[in-house]
């Protein structure tokens, strides 16, 4: 019996030396399965995606109410 838990003590420290190198892939994996997992998407990859269709829809709105678009200022208010 003694000796079971010596193999698995030692099993269990080469598993941690070996995944030292690989210590910031396994701490996003645990953070978020998901976005580790899915395909990495960036900004201007979602602004080529949406970017034409928010334009049309935010330009016919801006002109309907008389507005230049786009603005030359933004504020924004959180709430």
């Amino acid at each position: 019996m003694k000796t079971t838990r010596h193999h698995f003590l030692v099993a269990a420290l080469v598993l941690t030396a070996c995944a030292i190198p690989f210590r910031n892939q396994i701490v996003r994996f645990i953070r978020n399965p998901a976005q580790a997992l899915g395909p990495t998407t960036t900004v201007d990859d979602r602004l080529k995606e949406f970017g034409p269709s928010a334009r049309r829809k935010l330009s016919a709105d801006f002109s309907r109410i008389g507005v230049p678009y786009p603005p030359k200022r933004i504020v924004l208010v959180g709430l």
